[in-house]
């Protein structure tokens, strides 16, 4: 059995998120309306101002929203291009951290893995730019060389994908990690032996405090390791 990592992507590999990257570069190449342009920057200034704590919640539903609604006038031809603009511009744009995480599993032999809700086109460079074994994206359904609107493989539930690849690649859950950022990955974590919660977000940083999970947070260029003392976390 192989031993293996699974790493979020948006956020806690890459500094933002390949979805809202190829969504900005949508509304520079004039893929939307103005109307459609101004609600996304207006749901970005207030996730920006922290206005309301789901306020990035609001932006993402805001701009997958506008995103679904504009997919269908888009050819693969075009999407490919505007996938292109934004992996040569932002695939460095990376948290140290991670980054050398991933070559340290590397080294050490074990199967490396990334789930991401962003789109699989960007997802697959991505993930090969970095090594990766194995990556899962979500996947949206072409025909005639059209996007249709519709998703052809999604990948929300990233425990049931954990799974999955665990059996079809003979994976080992011992001395296995995860890493994520946000209450949306606690599933993925939860289904590991050693799960790092990265930057997190309020939700998985109490859930990790609760669980006695490890917790890592990057600011500028420090790196700082918490570890638990008694009820408390304290820099390790």
């Amino acid at each position: 059995m192989k031993k293996f990592a699974v790493f979020d992507i948006d956020g806690t590999i890459f500094r933002f998120a390949l979805f809202h990257s190829i969504v900005d570069q949508l509304v520079l190449d004039g893929f939307f309306s103005e109307k459609t342009a101004n609600k996304i920057e207006q749901g970005r200034k207030s996730w920006r101002t922290r206005s309301h704590p789901e306020a990035f919640w609001d932006y993402v539903e805001t701009s997958v929203d506008a995103y679904f609604k504009s997919i269908k006038d888009l050819t693969q031809k075009q999407f490919k291009k505007v996938v292109d603009e934004v992996f040569d511009r932002e695939k460095d744009h990376v948290y140290v951290y991670t980054r050398e995480l991933i070559k340290d599993f590397k080294q050490k032999s074990y199967t490396v893995i990334a789930i991401s809700g962003s789109q699989m086109e960007i997802v697959e460079k991505f993930a090969r730019y970095y090594g990766f074994d194995k990556w899962v994206g979500n996947e949206y359904e072409v025909k005639n060389g059209h996007f249709t609107g519709n998703i052809s493989g999604s990948h929300k539930d990233k425990h049931h994908i954990i799974k999955q690849l665990i059996t079809e690649h003979d994976l080992d859950i011992k001395d296995s990690y995860g890493v994520g950022d946000t209450d949306r990955d606690i599933t993925m974590l939860e289904s590991v032996a050693n799960p790092i919660a990265f930057n997190p977000n309020q939700q998985l940083f109490d859930h990790a405090k609760k669980n006695g999970w490890k917790i890592v947070v990057e600011r500028k260029n420090v790196i700082y390791e918490l570890g638990q003392k008694g009820e408390s976390y304290i820099l390790a």
